[in-house]
C-alpha cells in the first residue's frame, strides 16, 4: 500500500489543481484579465498556467533539456529555476530541487484529488507550476551528487509542467538562500504585523530569546520570570531586501530610546534589542545604531545582541493581527505605540 501510494505521488505529481484565491506576493505583481492572458499565451499554456491544467508526462522537451540557464515563467517572464537544480526524476515531468529565491514560487494547499498536496504557482502572476513534494534527491555529505558539483539537493522535489516554462540558454542564475533575522521590539504582536507588510520578508514568527531557561512560555516570559524578550524571527529574500534594509524597518516602528520596555508594556521582556547572527550583521547593526541616535540627538538604549536560540510563541500568538484584528487594533491603539512613532519619528511614509 505505501508503494502504491509513492507511485501515484510520483506519476500523477503534476496532475491539475486549481490555485485559485492565491494572491502573488511579489512588489511586481502581474495582474490581468483571462481574456488578456488568453490572448497571449498559447492553448496548452493557457490551460496549464490559467486553468490549472497538466500536461502528459514525457511530452515536453524541457523534461529532457541539459542546456546551462534558466526557467522562466512562460506567462509573465520572471526567472523561476536554475538549470543547476534540474535533475531527472522519471516521473516524465521537469524537476528541480528548488527555485532560485524564496519569493519566486509560492505554495497553495490542493485537495482535488481527495489528498493533500502542495501546488505551486508563480509569485508574480499566479499562473499553475505544479506541486512540490518532499522525495527529491537528499543531501548525502559523504557522495557527490551525480547531478554534478552544481546541484543543491534538498530533499524537495518541483514537478512542473513543461508548458508553463520559457528556457532561456545562459549562464544558470544562482540561488539566493532565504536568511533569517531576530528583532525584540516590545509586544510581538506589533512588530509581526510592521514587518509581515515589507516586501522580500517571507515569513515571521512571533517567539522568545536572549535567556537561558530552555521552551519558554508566554507566561513564564510575560510575567518576567525568564531572561527572554519577546522577539520575532524573520525569514527574508535577500534579494528583495537586505539585512540594512530591515534594521531601518525595525528602528522606526520601536521607540529605541525607551529603557524600561516599549510603550505601555513595562519590563525587561519588553526590552528592544537586534539580534545578528554574523560578524557582518554585527557591523551593520551597529553602524544603524549609531545613525539611529545622530538622528534622533538621543541616546539610543537598544541593545545589540549575540543571536541565541529562538523559542517560538504559543500557537495563538502567531498571526494575531490577522486571526484577531479588532482584539489587535484595539491595544494598538490603546498602547500609545502609532502615537509615540509619529511623534518620534515623523507620520510614517
Amino acid at each position: 500500500m505505501v508503494k502504491m501510494i509513492f507511485l501515484v505521488a510520483m506519476f500523477l505529481g503534476c496532475v491539475s489543481a486549481s490555485g485559485a484565491g492565491f494572491i502573488p506576493t511579489r512588489p511586481d505583481a502581474v495582474e490581468k484579465t483571462e481574456a488578456a492572458w488568453q490572448a497571449e499565451l498559447t492553448a496548452e499554456q493557457f490551460h496549464i498556467l490559467r486553468e490549472a491544467g497538466t500536461e502528459r508526462a514525457w511530452s515536453s522537451e524541457l523534461n529532457r533539456n541539459h542546456t546551462e540557464g534558466a526557467y522562466h515563467c512562460a506567462a509573465c517572464g520572471l526567472a523561476l529555476y536554475s538549470s543547476n537544480d534540474k535533475f531527472d526524476s522519471g516521473t516524465g515531468w521537469p524537476s528541480f530541487s528548488q527555485a532560485v529565491a524564496g519569493d519566486r514560487v509560492g505554495e497553495w494547499v490542493d485537495n482535488n484529488l481527495g489528498i493533500a498536496r502542495t501546488e505551486i504557482l508563480c509569485n508574480r502572476c499566479g499562473g499553475h507550476l505544479g506541486h512540490v513534494f518532499n522525495d527529491g534527491p537528499a543531501p548525502h555529505p559523504a557522495q557527490p551528487s551525480p547531478e554534478g558539483p552544481a546541484f543543491t539537493p534538498t530533499g524537495l522535489r518541483h514537478c512542473v509542467n513543461g508548458d508553463a516554462l520559457r528556457f532561456v540558454a545562459g549562464t544558470a542564475p544562482a540561488v539566493t538562500p532565504p536568511a533569517e533575522a531576530v528583532f525584540a521590539g516590545g509586544c510581538f504582536w506589533c512588530i509581526e504585523a510592521d514587518f509581515d507588510k515589507v516586501p522580500g520578508v517571507l515569513t515571521t514568527v512571533s517567539g522568545f530569546t536572549g535567556g537561558p531557561e530552555l521552551g519558554p512560555s508566554y507566561g513564564d516570559v510575560a510575567n518576567g520570570r525568564t531572561g527572554h524578550v519577546e522577539a520575532v524571527q524573520l525569514t527574508y529574500d535577500p534579494s528583495q531586501v537586505s539585512y540594512a534594509e530591515l534594521l531601518d524597518v525595525f528602528w522606526h516602528h520601536i521607540d529605541p530610546t525607551q529603557d524600561d520596555g516599549q510603550f505601555c508594556d513595562k519590563g525587561t521582556q519588553y526590552r528592544s534589542a537586534v539580534f545578528p547572527s554574523s560578524p557582518d550583521e554585527h557591523t551593520a547593526a551597529a553602524q544603524s545604531l549609531a545613525e539611529v541616535a545622530r538622528t534622533l540627538g538621543q541616546p539610543v538604549v537598544t541593545t545589540i545582541r549575540d543571536a541565541a536560540t529562538f523559542w517560538p510563541a504559543e500557537a495563538y500568538h502567531q498571526d494575531f493581527h490577522e486571526k484577531n484584528p479588532l482584539h489587535y487594533a484595539t491595544y494598538r491603539r490603546g498602547c500609545g505605540r502609532d502615537r509615540r512613532l509619529s511623534k518620534l519619528w515623523g507620520d510614517p511614509p
